[in-house]
Parts: structure tokens; sequence; C-alpha cells
């Protein structure tokens, strides 16, 4: 005869407070849901059944109905062999569903109107899904608050260095690029968003989908290339004229400028990443009929090493940001714009605060032969303009480049206005 193979069943019940539960009736069933064995739980908590070995079901008794215990699939049918301790177990000795009112459930359900299903039998509730989120205790959803998602974006090809230009997108809608931190702000409601990042090259990076709701940080390490070039940008006015200490932005990162055009009207941006990149110029005009800061957008898609971008300045009234007198304009000291149009020729350098030969010197020391002999090519290009001020103006951005910012002037000759429809006649160089 065979020996007879046994289980027993054992554990503990305690209240929500980690109090035992005293009487607390225990059954043992079968799957065909016919009644076995029980007991009862002692001052303690502590119960133990002792029965054959196979197939059963766990039910505890409260109030009169038989609530089975069930693992995450919800299955109540176990095998149980052997010694079985199923631990401490806290449950709520009195059927109270409405304790589940206003709670959270999967983060952004709000459970309201609680009440026993005997037929299930379990606690049933009702549920909204709250689209900014969901709070503990609140009888509401959340309020359509925005908060903020910091998003931060590395390049693991260049030593972990900030991306710029890296495009970012919220539940498939394009938010906008990092600045030259590699950071990108994004303001949404508070729950579950999905969050895309591309590299400036438009290369996947990757994505996430987040729960939030308040201000969160979101990192990213991108696999983007590590080629890099450098733009430089032109300011002119409507007469072809250049426009001196005009602002210049990077990325839609307005908290620092990379860039103010100097006395030839432009300015050179070093060692961008490859791929696309919005440049943002800004300037202030003093004229009564078109005071304003003003400020105009391009787009460009940086795929070789040296790359040129011309912004011709005017007061369309498109283009307005500010009104002077209006706060926020602290960012901008002094007249970016003239109102005295002056036009460049040779004789004029010297109101630069340099010498034709101290500045030609500047970028000779700057950058050696790079532009065939510098000094004496510098002197040539200036001195014979003969009165073609702008092909002269051009001469010297093509010859200069990025080294002639790299000269410091201790006053600036603004060229040019951006509101002036002629250059006025007798100066020299018209």
């Amino acid at each position: 005869m065979l020996p007879k193979i046994e289980t027993t069943i054992h554990g503990y019940f305690f209240d929500l407070e980690n109090n035992p539960i005293n009487g607390l009736q225990i059954e043992l069933y079968d799957c065909s849901d016919n009644l076995v064995d029980s007991d009862t739980t002692n001052s303690s908590g502590y119960f133990s059944i002792t029965n054959d070995a196979k197939e059963y079901q766990l039910k505890i008794v409260i109030e009169g109905y038989r609530i089975p215990l069930t693992n995450q699939e919800g299955e109540s049918c176990f095998v149980f062999f052997g010694d079985i301790d199923i631990g401490t177990l806290n449950i709520n000795p009195t059927i109270n569903c409405t304790a589940f009112n206003n709670s959270c459930y999967n983060e952004n359900w709000r459970l309201f109107s609680c009440y026993f299903d005997s037929s299930v039998p379990s606690c049933v509730c009702y549920y909204e899904i709250c689209e900014f989120g969901c709070t503990e205790g609140l009888e509401t959803c959340n309020a359509g608050q925005q908060e903020t998602i910091k998003i931060d974006v590395d390049n693991i090809n260049d030593n972990y260095a900030p991306v710029s230009g890296a495009k970012i997108y919220l539940d498939n809608q394009f938010i906008g690029v990092t600045d030259s931190y590699g950071k990108k702000d994004v303001f949404a409601f508070p729950g579950f968003r999905a969050i895309k990042v591309f590299c400036p090259d438009n290369s996947f990076c990757s994505e996430k989908g987040i729960y939030f709701n308040s201000t969160t940080w979101e990192y990213f390490d991108c696999d983007c290339g590590t080629q890099k070039g450098n733009i430089q940008v032109n300011v002119d006015n409507i007469n072809g004229y250049p426009v001196a200490n005009v602002y210049v932005f990077l990325d839609e990162d307005y908290s620092k400028t990379v860039g103010l055009t100097n006395p030839f009207g432009f300015t050179y941006i070093k060692n961008l990443s490859y791929g696309n990149h919005r440049i943002d110029i800004r300037y202030k005009v003093t004229n009564p009929d078109y005071q304003g800061i003003y400020q105009i957008t391009q787009n460009i898609n940086l795929n070789q090493e040296e790359q040129t971008i011309n912004f011709t300045s005017n007061t369309s009234s498109s283009n307005i940001i500010a009104g002077l007198g209006i706060t926020g304009n602290g960012d901008f000291s002094g007249n970016i714009v003239p109102l005295v149009v002056v036009a460049m020729a040779a004789t004029d350098i010297i109101s630069i605060g340099l010498s034709i030969e101290d500045y030609c010197n500047c970028i000779n020391d700057a950058n050696n032969e790079a532009f065939g002999g510098g000094f004496q090519t510098c002197i040539n290009s200036i001195e014979s303009c003969v009165g073609d001020t702008r092909n002269c103006i051009n001469t010297i951005r093509q010859e200069a480049g990025k080294t002639a910012q790299e000269c410091w002037f201790e006053e600036l000759m603004l060229v040019g206005d951006a509101v002036s429809p002629l250059i006025p006649v007798g100066l020299v160089g018209h």
C-alpha cells in the first residue's frame, strides 16, 4: 500500500494596521468548489490545515462572504504539496469597499462608488481615466496644469558631450530642438507621455514612455555622428550694407548669444554638429516710426565644414517681438541698429578703433597664412575698394572669415541701417 501524501497549509492573517486577526474562518475547497476542511485563526492570527496533497482553493470568510485567495492572473486553484507556508497576509477583516473610493489604480485611473459584489466576490469600483494624472484621496482628477519635462541629450560618440540641435518629439508631435547645452524644456500636462529623440542629422536616437505628474528629468544618450562644422552668419540691411551689433542665437536658446556681428556685419559659430540648426538674429531699432526689437529666423542643414547663412535686417511687423520700453528689453543695451547711416570706405576703417594695419595684423596673427598672405591680402582688399563698399565688405568677409571676430575693437562703426531706404548722398562709398 502506497504511503499517504499530505500537505499542510499554514500562515498568519493580520489587519491593515498590522494587528493579528483572531477568529477568522479559513476554508479549504477542491477545484469543484466542494468544502474539504477548515480552521479558525487563533489570537496570534495563525491557522493550519492538513489534508491530502492535491489541487485546492483557499478561501477566507468575511461577514458571510467567501473570498478566494488568487494570484495576479486571478487564478484561485493550485496544487498543494508538502509544507505550504503562505507567510503573513494583511487584509481588511470587514467588507468596506468605500475605502477604495478616490484611490488611484494604474497611476491615472481614479476609483469611485466602490461596492461589494457577492457574485465575484470582491469590491467593484467605477473609474475614470485622468488625462492629467490622479492623486490619492482627491475627489476629482488632477487639474490641467502643465508641468515640465526637462530633456538632456548627450552624444556617446563624443565623450558624452551635449548634443545641440537634437530633435524632440512628444506624443509624435515635434516640439523643438535641444540648445547648445543639449537641453530642452518640454511643457505638458501630467500623465502618460511618449518621448522620441533624433540626432541633428535626423538619425534615430531613442524613445521612452513615461508617466509624470511633476517636473521631471529625462536623459538620452545618443549614438550621433561626430562630424562638426562652422557657420558664418552675415547680416546686411535692405541696401546690402552690413549691420553690426546684431545678436545671434542658436537652436532656440535665448539664455546666451553665440555671436554678435562685427563692423563688417558678420559673426562666426564654431564646432556645431552636422545636421539641422535654427539661427535667430535679434536687433533693436530706435527710429520712432519703427522702434522695437525684431527677430528673424532661418534654418540651416549643416553638412559641410564651412557654410554661410545670409540675413537681411528689416522692419516688417511680422518680425517684431517687443516694443521699446516693454519688460525684456534689458537684454539689449544701446542701439543695435543706428539712426545715423555711415558708409564704409578705406578712410573710415580708422573709426573702428584700430588702424587698417592693426586690424590686418590681428587677422594675420590669428590665422597666419590661411588667407594667402593674411596681412598684405587684408590691406589689399581694403585699399582696393575704390568706392565699391559692398564688394569690399564681401571680400573682407571671405578673406577674414572666422578670425575677424577674434579681433577686439575699442569702438564699433555701424554700417547701414535696417530702416533706411537709401545711403545718404555725399558719403564716401555711396
